[in-house]
């Protein structure tokens, strides 16, 4: 790959960056094949920390068609292949689509090749943090990557916008409370943030399954799929266990790992009704203050 100069972690990016763990567990799966969560600083580049950045990259338009992209990350690298760039924004900067205004229609219809690599005493220090910060500082990485390789230039704004709040229906949760591990009975459930499993069959039926979750973290799983910001109005605050299977709007859904190629099934409730049915709470329509990632200027990646 040829060198394209240094691209340094960001410790502003002029946007405030807030990637709850549900985010990191959807597109890290469905787009990374990786989770990622925000809370380490960047580090300065001295002797005994070195600066972490992406020594060479590449961002190449992607000519072979599909419709699906894949990742690989080793120790010292980062590839993907054909994926669109809006996609890789949402991922990077946690933010979901109907959160990025301004974006011009190629960065979500084009797919690219990206393959980055860093030097080898930065990948050694980064095998030196804890999972999360190493985590972390991966997906700082991509931000910094993409900042400097579209020449992008953003700012964030709250807008009022319409949104969901999730409240308990009028016959109750039907939430159960997560439960010990039989395989160790004694260690504490902990929380480390939900396990989102998203699976479809076809066009059939979405199927979450979801561990150690609580009111909030519902809240933006379900965000992912109702196109909207959702608030947890719930008041819950033990953590459950669950699994929800509704027919998607595929317009507004987020993109799944589907298998097979069965019809769609017109007897599956729609996600406001699985809600309210299987969980025994509710999606009340409304507006509310939304924080958006306004793209001012964007150019196509020149391809080295």
């Amino acid at each position: 790959m040829p060198a394209s100069g240094r691209f340094f972690v960001v410790a502003s990016l002029g946007f405030k960056v807030a990637l709850k763990p549900l985010y990191a567990t959807l597109f890290g799966a469905v787009l990374l094949g990786t989770t990622a969560s925000v809370g380490a600083q960047s580090q300065s580049g001295t002797a005994s920390a070195p600066v972490f950045e992406y020594d060479v990259a590449s961002i190449k338009l992607n000519k072979l068609g599909g419709a699906s992209y894949g990742s690989h990350t080793t120790l010292d690298s980062y590839s993907i292949t054909n994926v669109p760039l809006q996609a890789l924004i949402q991922f990077a900067f946690g933010i979901q689509n109907y959160q990025v205004v301004g974006a011009p229609d190629w960065l979500a219809s084009e797919r690219y090749d990206i393959e980055a690599k860093m030097e080898p005493d930065v990948a050694d220090a980064l095998q030196k943090l804890s999972l999360d910060d190493r985590r972390d500082m991966r997906q700082r990485m991509l931000q910094a990557l993409i900042l400097d390789r579209l020449q992008m230039k953003i700012h964030h704004e709250t807008r009022e916008l319409p949104v969901f709040s999730l409240v308990i229906a009028k016959n109750g949760s039907k939430l159960q409370e997560s439960k010990v591990d039989p395989a160790n009975p004694s260690a504490p459930i902990g929380r480390g943030g939900p396990s989102v499993r998203t699976s479809r069959n076809g066009s059939g039926p979405i199927t979450l399954t979801v561990l150690r979750c609580v009111g909030s973290d519902l809240a933006g799983v379900l965000a992912t799929h109702v196109g909207r910001v959702v608030l947890d109005k719930t008041g819950l605050t033990a953590m459950y266990d669950f699994t929800l299977q509704f027919m998607p709007d595929d317009a507004s859904s987020a993109p799944v790992a589907s298998s097979g190629s069965s019809a769609a099934d017109p007897t599956a409730p729609s996600i406001f009704t699985a809600v309210q049915e299987q969980l025994g709470l509710k999606l009340e329509s409304g507006k509310g203050p939304v924080e958006v990632m306004v793209i001012d200027h964007v150019e196509r990646p020149s391809g080295n």
